[in-house]
């Protein structure tokens, strides 16, 4: 599709929304390190700032640098232009 959209002219654009992950239970984050990549209030309850029921944590290192990577790999994989 992005190849046939730059055969076309047109750039493409991507917009990624980390936190949107309705089930933090079974979410591939939970399991690898439970309670890092989501973000939580003082009281300890998920934070809902996304309106999705959680929030990932880009304030911390390793869900900064997925979302680092994950960029660059779209970028450099599928040629992504922004």
């Amino acid at each position: 599709m992005v190849h046939s959209l730059h055969n076309a002219g047109i750039r493409v654009i991507l917009d990624v929304v980390y936190n949107h992950t309705f089930d933090i239970a079974n979410s591939n984050f939970q399991k690898t390190y439970p309670d890092y990549f989501f973000r939580k209030n003082a009281d300890g309850i998920y934070s809902d700032g996304s309106g999705c029921g959680n929030e990932t944590a880009s304030e911390k290192p390793m869900m900064r640098q997925f979302m680092i990577e994950s960029v660059k790999y779209w970028i450099n994989e599928y040629h992504i232009d922004g």
